[in-house]
């Protein structure tokens, strides 16, 4: 994952509970890595895991990696504009959207819904050309896109409805098997007792 994204300091208290639920001979530290890369260092083992990654990424990698039963999150995929003219997918049909390179959910997204998508590689990037207006709007998780919403305050900005949601799991490297169990149970603990809830201001 890349810390060039406006949930990161979220994510990062999210991994850091998870971590301490898991025990204290166990730490997630998230670091930035790119994007396109993440999947083979994962599979390779030159990367202990993927903290966050819809399933079908890893599809090709089974017999290399291993998922963490318990998912992360479920993510809502929404697009982000300065206009309320994209309320839904068929709205938004052949506008151009700026996509995340390299996600198979974002590639589904776009083709479901006829968008013509321009792939980019930093959540940064993406939000540099919509203010620039080389695209009409982006495509973001409902949870980065209101934090946009949070921090965007020079021009007003608009959501989508929902366009897709998919569940996000943690992937590691095979050799850290024996730790899957225990980051579910993790998972779920920090899920149920509300942490989830009051880090991310929604349901888990």
């Amino acid at each position: 994952m890349t810390s060039k994204n406006p949930l990161w300091p979220k994510l990062h208290l999210y991994a850091q509970k998870i971590s301490e639920q898991a025990g204290s001979d166990v730490t997630i530290k998230l670091i930035e890595v790119p994007f396109l890369r993440i999947e083979s260092l994962v599979a390779k083992g030159e990367l202990d895991g993927d903290f966050g990654r819809e399933e079908e990424s890893y599809a090709s990698s089974k017999d290399s990696i291993v998922r963490v039963e318990e998912k992360i999150a479920d993510l809502e995929f929404v697009l982000v504009s300065y206009s309320n003219g994209y309320q839904n997918g068929r709205q938004a049909r052949n506008s151009r959207v700026a996509a995340q390179i390299g996600s198979h959910t974002h590639v589904r997204i776009c083709k479901e819904w006829a968008m013509n998508c321009t792939y980019t590689n930093q959540s940064a990037n993406r939000m540099e050309m919509l203010r620039t207006n080389r695209v009409d709007s982006i495509l973001v998780a409902l949870m980065e896109a209101l934090e946009i919403a949070k921090t965007e305050t020079k021009r007003e900005v608009y959501l989508s409805d929902s366009l897709h949601k998919a569940p996000l799991y943690i992937f590691m490297a095979k050799k850290h098997e024996g730790l899957a169990h225990r980051l579910a149970k993790a998972i779920r603990k920090v899920k149920s007792d509300g942490t989830f809830s009051r880090i991310f201001g929604q349901e888990p």
